[in-house]
């Protein structure tokens, strides 16, 4: 699919899926923006975005995607990403 269509799917698609999961309490789509004058995003690490998505805890996370909603968004998106990279991180806020 284009850039395009992948953006309006994660956006309009997906991403009511995904609000559905249980324990998300936040949920962000990070669009990568591409260059001026191009269609298609090209970077060196071969994405076109990312998503944030915070839990109540580590395991509201498991629950939420061991549950109906959670398999449901996961399955979902073999229909628009051709891979999913999974990463829990910790934040450290330094400045507001």
């Amino acid at each position: 699919m284009s850039f395009a269509e992948f953006e309006e799917y994660w956006r309009e698609k997906h991403g009511p899926i995904a609000a559905k999961v249980p324990g998300l309490i936040r949920y962000v789509q990070q669009h990568i923006v591409p260059q001026e004058g191009a269609t298609e995003p090209d970077n060196e690490f071969g994405i076109d975005g990312l998503a944030v998505l915070d839990f109540e805890s580590a395991e509201a996370r498991e629950a939420g995607w061991a549950s109906g909603a959670g398999r449901a968004a996961l399955a979902d998106g073999e229909n628009f990403i051709g891979k999913i990279s999974v990463v829990v991180v910790e934040d450290h806020v330094v400045a507001r």
